[in-house]
């Protein structure tokens, strides 16, 4: 560990972690450090640690061994009081928001603001919750209903809520996942004032093309193991990969030579008023198709529209080359059509329900007996 003069530089330090699981040892002498008022990465493959590193941080684990130090002192056992005492938050890769309050109650929620007579005073909250998103340039009405927001500006309304506590260290968990390009633009937008600010930032990621736009240093772990920090001008996206990885990379993304077999999709001019218009397009057998655009160009409006959830109400659709009309979900997945949701929290799953639920649902008839799941 650094000596006394060297550490007022880290807000950070971790030094030695260990974490152990029930026949797992996810973090093995892990030790990190965080200079004040930059943009850190944590980089990682799946099950490097990275997620169990933040929770230790944050005070939702417990670590089996080693020691953490705030702002050059030493804590005690970390629990999600301590860090937010010490002004450490994460916004999480799933946003933790209300969706039928509004930005301001979100902004304040577990900690309304009242007035002398004990009610809720909105007005105040709303004021503050404006104040702090100019501050960040960060446009938006604070009497909006969450549900009624795009995904960005709900993660706009996450990092409000943070600010909001008056934080210090910001860990950001694969923030860009489900944005644009416009999208991850403000994002960094944002970040960049965040840092004028004084902020400092762990920010988790896949997306390695990001490192040089937003990140000032980085540190690599590799199953549950320490590989490497260092200043992110000073290495290469494919430097970073192969410390990721631990072995040289030739070729990252192989071509493979797929056959093109027969058009399973066709659409002929289908429209829905005020979502898609003369659309048209095929798809055979072996192929990907992308569709591009920006926001609100109707992409995921499409998307729905093809698997029923909101049908054409002109067109033709033809599947394997018989014309059919897919006037619900339930049709769409006779014929074989299955969607993905663009919010897989909201509209992907029943999150009160288990596992075998969940991956069962969309196939009852098939494990029916008479009306009994069986």
């Amino acid at each position: 560990m650094a000596d006394d003069d060297t550490m007022k530089d880290y807000i950070l330090e971790v030094k030695d972690i260990c974490k152990e699981f029930p026949g797992v040892a996810a973090l093995k002498n892990v030790s990190i450090q965080v200079k004040r008022g930059t943009v850190h990465a944590l980089l990682g493959e799946n099950g490097a640690g990275k997620s169990t590193l933040i929770k230790i941080i944050s005070g939702v684990y417990c670590q089996t061994s080693g020691q953490i130090f705030v702002n050059g002192k030493k804590t005690g056992k970390m629990t999600p009081k301590t860090a937010m005492d010490l002004k450490i938050a994460v916004i999480h890769q799933e946003l933790n928001l209300v969706p039928q309050m509004s930005v301001a109650e979100n902004v304040f929620v577990g900690r309304e603001i009242t007035t002398s007579a004990g009610t809720v005073d909105y007005r105040e909250m709303e004021r503050r919750t404006e104040d702090i998103l100019k501050q960040f340039h960060m446009h938006m009405d604070p009497r909006e209903k969450v549900c009624e927001l795009s995904i960005a500006n709900q993660q706009i309304v996450e990092i409000a809520k943070i600010l909001s506590l008056d934080t210090d260290l910001i860990i950001m968990d694969e923030p860009t996942d489900v944005l644009t390009d416009n999208e991850i633009t403000q994002l960094f937008g944002i970040i960049q004032n965040l840092k004028k600010n004084g902020k400092t930032i762990i920010y988790i990621t896949h997306r390695l093309d990001e490192l040089k736009q937003i990140c000032d240093e980085f540190t690599v772990l590799r199953d549950g193991q320490f590989i490497q920090t260092g200043r992110i001008n000073a290495y290469t996206v494919d430097d970073i990969v192969r410390l990721m990885v631990g072995r040289e990379l030739e070729e990252q993304f192989p071509y493979i030579r797929q056959e093109v077999g027969e058009e399973v999709l066709r659409l002929e001019n289908c429209s829905r008023k005020g979502v898609v218009k003369n659309i048209s397009f095929s798809v055979k057998k072996g192929e990907v198709v992308g569709f591009a655009g920006l926001v609100g160009a109707g992409r995921s409006e499409l998307a729905r529209c093809i698997f029923g959830v909101d049908p054409f109400e002109q067109g033709k659709v033809y599947v394997e080359g018989e014309a059919i009309e897919i006037g619900s979900v339930k049709k769409a997945i006779e014929k074989g059509i299955y969607y993905t949701t663009e919010n897989r929290k909201k509209d992907g799953i029943f999150q009160d329900g288990a596992v075998d639920f969940n991956m069962t649902i969309s196939c009852l008839d098939d494990i029916l007996t008479g009306n009994v799941i069986g």
